[in-house]
């Protein structure tokens, strides 16, 4: 060929179509058309099934019957060489066997092909209903219809029901309280209307200060004490809804918290600790680094100073001369008495009752008490030097001499009294060097 010269030919054996060569510097060179290959003999793979095909031209098919098992057919064409699925499938059949139509239903059915339906077939007892079935490319499955299962007897929100069929409504009653109506649909038997209540059980619950508050058993809207418990005390009332309780408190009621240890300070300044008390508790707290005693006192879960201050105005431990006697006493708050009669020491009897004010102690009372047993003077009696016996049988039978602390000898007049008539209040007024005298009354 002469350079720039064209040449048209057809393309060699396995090929279809035309080309045309231009010499380009020596070299022919393809500049129209085009040859494309026919497809060999071989085999089509499509989802689940295969096919065999003979030599297909490019361009052209060819139609195939999908064979054994498989119901269709197929047209395959050629595409330079390549196998394409033009038209068609095929679809599987399904083999005879059993089906599972739900749990507990097995259907028999024969071979079918596909899209083939079986006859209608009646659920098995416990069931209603009837079911066709279908095969679609190898599987089975319902074509139309269910089995709808009934209810075995039992219960629903604590009422009970006999065995109910597919559908089927009834009515029951609640065993605390309130009715319902149900239906039984597949097997599971529904509340359409109503409520069954229930009573609460025994527990605990809380209320808003987190206290923990224990109740019994309460029927359905009824009401009982709870008791509360834990770091509280004191009553709540509490009410029963529906298997819920709650808390619905009378006026008054409320759980009191109790209150732990910690610090406190004083009036005056003064840093003490409180102990761990209960809810209304009152305990005496000794100051730390001065003279006095504090009352504190528990009130709902907080602790706080009552009565008392440490320090100046507070009497310290010690003696006073009262008569020829001294009588001793321990540490006094301020505006406060002894809080036991101090015995009169020495050769001398009585108890004196003892105050402070502002840093002074003085006398408030001085008493002696002894019982009104025959030919047993007044002089004679020592309370420590009796036997618990004695204390404990003459306990309601005591005469009651009020005056000064008196020396041991036994003054003018004062003869023994016979223990006859009990609970005899004896005044007796003495000051020191005085002879006193004994008003019966």
């Amino acid at each position: 060929m002469v350079s720039g010269e064209e040449y048209e030919t057809s393309c060699p054996t396995g090929y279809a179509g035309f080309v045309t060569l231009t010499c380009v510097d020596q070299t022919p060179e393809v500049t129209d058309g085009a040859c494309y290959s026919h497809c060999l003999q071989g085999r089509y793979i499509g989802d689940s099934w295969n096919v065999v095909y003979e030599p297909i031209y490019h361009g052209e098919t060819e139609e195939i019957d999908c064979g054994d098992d498989y119901d269709g057919y197929v047209i395959l064409q050629c595409n330079d060489g390549t196998v394409e699925l033009a038209e068609g499938n095929c679809y599987g059949r399904c083999a005879s066997g059993r089906y599972t139509v739900r749990s507990g239903i097995v259907l028999r059915h024969s071979a079918l092909g596909h899209e083939d339906l079986t006859a209608s077939m009646e659920c098995p007892d416990g069931f209603v209903g009837s079911v066709r079935l279908i095969c679609l490319d190898g599987e089975m499955s319902i074509y139309e219809g269910y089995c709808y299962a009934h209810c075995d007897s039992g219960g629903v929100q604590g009422a009970k029901y006999s065995y109910m069929l597919h559908t089927e409504t009834a009515s029951l009653i609640c065993p605390v309280a309130g009715s319902i109506e149900v239906t039984c649909y597949d097997g599971d038997v529904v509340v359409n209307s109503g409520e069954c209540y229930v009573n609460c059980a025994a527990g605990s619950i809380r209320d808003e200060n987190h206290s923990l508050v224990q109740y019994p058993a309460i029927e359905h809207l009824g009401t009982t004490t709870g008791t509360c418990a834990g770091n509280s005390t004191g009553y709540v009332q509490v009410t029963c809804d529906n298997g819920i309780v709650s808390l619905t408190p009378l006026l008054g009621q409320r759980c009191y918290r109790h209150c732990s240890s910690g610090s406190l300070v004083t009036s005056d300044g003064s840093l003490i600790t409180s102990p761990s008390l209960e809810h209304d508790q009152r305990t005496n707290v000794k100051c730390t680094e001065d003279i006095g005693t504090v009352t504190v006192r528990c009130d709902d879960g907080v602790s706080y100073i009552a009565s008392g201050y440490c320090g100046e105005g507070n009497c310290p431990a010690g003696s006073l001369v009262v008569g020829d006697a001294s009588v001793y006493y321990p540490e006094i708050n301020d505006d406060e008495e002894t809080e036991f009669p101090q015995e009169c020491e020495g050769a001398y009897l009585g108890e004196a009752v003892l105050g402070c004010a502002d840093s002074v102690v003085e006398v408030i009372n001085i008493t002696f008490l002894y019982p009104a047993v025959e030919n047993l003077s007044a002089m004679d009696f020592n309370a420590s030097k009796m036997s618990a016996e004695f204390l404990k049988e003459h306990e309601d039978e005591y005469f009651h001499l009020c005056g000064c602390c008196i020396p041991a000898p036994v003054p003018e007049g004062a003869d023994p009294i016979a223990g006859v008539d009990l609970r005899k209040i004896i005044v007796w007024a003495v000051c020191v060097g005085v002879v006193g005298a004994f008003l019966a009354t």
